[in-house]
């Protein structure tokens, strides 16, 4: 009876610290992955940035056709 009380207790922590460290990475992937993003968007609306990516854009299409999706893909 001893000995199943120990497996159970160690598989049980077994679960859980593999569940802790699961939500653990999930948080630290999803936080640096909107981190990038947020640094990417201000980047886009900072004066600089949204003129150079402008110009980029000018000069790839020769017009201004289409230019919206530049603002929605930020």
């Amino acid at each position: 009876m001893n000995r199943l009380w120990v497996r159970l207790t160690l598989a049980f922590v077994a679960v859980t610290l593999i569940g802790v460290s699961a939500v653990a990475l999930l948080t630290d992937w999803s936080a640096s992955t909107q981190f990038r993003q947020f640094l990417i968007h201000e980047q886009m609306m900072a004066p600089d940035g949204l003129t150079d990516v402008l110009v980029g854009y000018y000069q790839q299409n020769g017009n201004w056709n289409g230019v919206a999706k530049v603002f929605a893909d930020s």
